[in-house]
Parts: C-alpha cells; sequence; structure tokens
C-alpha cells in the first residue's frame, strides 16, 4: 500500500472493520493492551497517555481532570463522586446497610468529610505515616483526634467503590470504638474489608466482590479468612471474634 492510503498500517476496507483504540480511536491492526478487563489499547496509547487514577486505563477525551492533578477517564467519570452532598448520602445510605444487614453501630457518631488526594494524604501523615509514601493507594482513612472522630473519602471515586471505600473505613471506626486493642493487621483490615464486602454483596455488586476476592494482598488475604470465619460461625460470629480477642492482645 501506498503510506497515504494506509490507516494504521491497514487499508480502508480492514480499517472499517477492525476493532478502535477506546482512548485515541485509532485502528487496532495487530497488537493491542487489555487493562484491568477493559480494551482494547493501542500501543501508543500504552506507552504514552496519562493513566486514570480509579481503573489506570489510558485518558481517552472525555477524561476529567482535578484541580489536585488527578485525572479520571470517561467511563469512570459518569458516576464519579464529586458533590459533598451526594458524598454524605452515600455515607449515611452506608450506615443504614451496615445496621440493617450486620446489626453494627456506633454509640458515638463520626463525621464525614469528602477531600481530595491531598486532603486524604495530610489525615493519614497524623494517624498513619509509614503509609503516607503510598498515598496514591489510600483513597480513605478514619482519624481519631481526641473525641473528634471523622472519616475521610477521596473525591472521584466511581460510585461503587466510593460506597467501598466508606464502608471500609467506617469499620475501623467500629473497630476503635469496640476493640481498639487489636492490632493483628490480618484481623484489623480483614475485617473492614469484610464489611465493605457484605454492603456490596447487599447491592449485589457481585463483580466488583470478585475483584475483592481476588486480590492478593493483605486486603485480599483477610477478607478470605474472615469470610471463611462467617461459615463456620455465621454472620454475628465475624464481630464478635474482634470482640473476644480485644482483651488477649
Amino acid at each position: 500500500m501506498r503510506p497515504d492510503r494506509s490507516v494504521a498500517g491497514l487499508c480502508a476496507a480492514c480499517a472499517a472493520d477492525a476493532p478502535r483504540c477506546r482512548s485515541c480511536g485509532t485502528p487496532i491492526g495487530e497488537r493491542y493492551y487489555e487493562i484491568n478487563g477493559r480494551s482494547p489499547y493501542c500501543e501508543m496509547c500504552y506507552a504514552t497517555r496519562q493513566r486514570c487514577e480509579v481503573c489506570g486505563v489510558p485518558l481517552d477525551a472525555q477524561a476529567q481532570r482535578l484541580p489536585d492533578g488527578r485525572a479520571i477517564c470517561g467511563l469512570c467519570q459518569p458516576t464519579a463522586i464529586l458533590d459533598a452532598e451526594r458524598a454524605n448520602e452515600l455515607f449515611q445510605w452506608v450506615i443504614g446497610v451496615v445496621a440493617s444487614v450486620l446489626d453494627l453501630r456506633l454509640r458515638m457518631g463520626v463525621r464525614f468529610v469528602l477531600t481530595d488526594r491531598v486532603g486524604v494524604l495530610q489525615q493519614l501523615q497524623k494517624v498513619k505515616p509509614e503509609q503516607a509514601q503510598d498515598v496514591n493507594h489510600v483513597l480513605g482513612v478514619y482519624v481519631r483526634d481526641g473525641r473528634r472522630r471523622t472519616l475521610y473519602a477521596q473525591n472521584g471515586l466511581p460510585q461503587i467503590l466510593f460506597i467501598q471505600v466508606v464502608a471500609h473505613e467506617w469499620a475501623h471506626a467500629w473497630q476503635a470504638e469496640n476493640c481498639p486493642l487489636v492490632r493483628d493487621i490480618l484481623i484489623v483490615e480483614g475485617f473492614a474489608e469484610w464489611v465493605a464486602y457484605k454492603v456490596l454483596q447487599a447491592m449485589q455488586a457481585s463483580k466488583k466482590m470478585a475483584l475483592m476476592l481476588a486480590r492478593p494482598d493483605l486486603y485480599g488475604e483477610g477478607l478470605r479468612v474472615m469470610l471463611a470465619y462467617e461459615t463456620r460461625a455465621g454472620v454475628a460470629g465475624v464481630p464478635r471474634l474482634c470482640l473476644q480477642i480485644k482483651r488477649e492482645v
């Protein structure tokens, strides 16, 4: 073919039928990339484009850039939580689901703050400075400052991920109130993941639940431990596990 008649190395007929990169729209003739179950992405976009802060795919024309430098792709943007009022509604909804499904409540309430990445980093440095270097992967944090208890969540998260983060951090607030001496990180994070998992289960969010179960890290391992314990002791048995070991640590 003459170069001026080639489209990404394809003739016009083949280019018309070829799959197109989800980022730039260029026809893909041979090699492409799949990222977190989303595809296809061409080699150029994979190598050069800024990535979505949520799902990691190369940004597309519908991407939204946030004031703190983050960007959200067009796939994640439609349900991204950017409004504080909507975020607080979902926070209250999560509290209601946890109460009805798991019968867990706080004696002292916790306030909620929707913030950006900088805000999460500032709070993280107060309570978990060792994790501050990994702020790209920390989407929320629970902070207790004297009698004040606050749950911070990062804005721009798709709704389903936002709910997962809020439920996880709320579980840490419950732990802090009911079993603050537990130090086993597998129990601490596993229980928080279990609470988030049960909220998603109530929503029938099977795809997100499967991703949580498949995680190879501490969070996935802790969740699997808690679900195995739930099989033996029932739903009510998982919180009792934390309460039983609080005096043994």
